[in-house]
């Protein structure tokens, strides 16, 4: 068990992932100082009742990740422009809202129960199909390119890329970040592909209809 500092967000940071803020209140501004003079991390969780900022210090959802400082550019206005990494998942088992002006709390890891990695990697194999199809139908939808070269082939490193690129709700995505197992993730986030293209090559069947109805008329 360790303390940390908090940050409730409306977004879901996931392992190995960056996350981009500008930071301008007070007392965030005072957490990040804080963590570039003692080198520690702090925590990103999703804001389950409350919001984001000027207000009273929002409720978490208890499972988080942390994010390491890779770099702090100080704005003209006094704002912190920052750029985090996410490292490991973590749980909430107490929080501290009057020590600090930011929330903070005492945490535990979070790991994933352990598992057979040849089941792991087999489990992964459905996920790097249905993300390259994601890509080929949003390709299609959009008539943009898409690469899917860069894809991940470490199954966690891949699951969490794949949830991270999904346009879907945040309470969606903690979902797949709270779960304890690494193939029931996998299968979840492939659940969620599956929906996803069906979803969009939908949206684009029904848009060249009311294309071709429009020339038709």
């Amino acid at each position: 068990m360790f303390s940390i500092p908090l940050f409730p967000l409306n977004t879901v940071l996931f392992p190995g992932l960056p996350l981009r803020l500008n930071i301008f209140e007070p007392r965030y501004k005072q957490m990040i100082k804080r963590c570039l003079e003692t080198g520690e991390k702090f925590g990103i969780v999703l804001i389950k009742r409350g919001r984001e900022a000027l207000g009273p210090l929002a409720d978490p959802f208890l499972i988080g990740c942390t994010a390491q400082l890779v770099q702090v550019d100080p704005a003209s206005d006094e704002r912190y422009d920052i750029t985090a990494i996410g490292r490991e998942r973590f749980r909430i088992l107490s929080l501290d809202r009057t020590t600090f002006p930011y929330l903070s709390g005492t945490v535990e890891m979070f790991p994933f129960s352990e598992q057979d990695q040849t089941t792991i990697q087999s489990a992964a194999q459905p996920l790097r199909l249905w993300v390259k199809r994601y890509f080929d139908a949003l390709a299609e939808a959009t008539n943009t390119q898409m690469d899917s070269r860069y894809i991940p082939n470490e199954p966690m490193g891949l699951a969490f890329l794949a949830t991270y690129l999904l346009q879907i709700p945040p309470t969606e995505k903690q979902t797949i970040l709270e779960m304890e197992h690494t193939v029931q993730l996998l299968d979840a986030v492939v659940a969620l592909y599956r929906r996803e293209v069906a979803l969009i090559k939908r949206l684009g069947r029904d848009e060249g209809k009311s294309q071709r109805g429009f020339w038709l008329n």
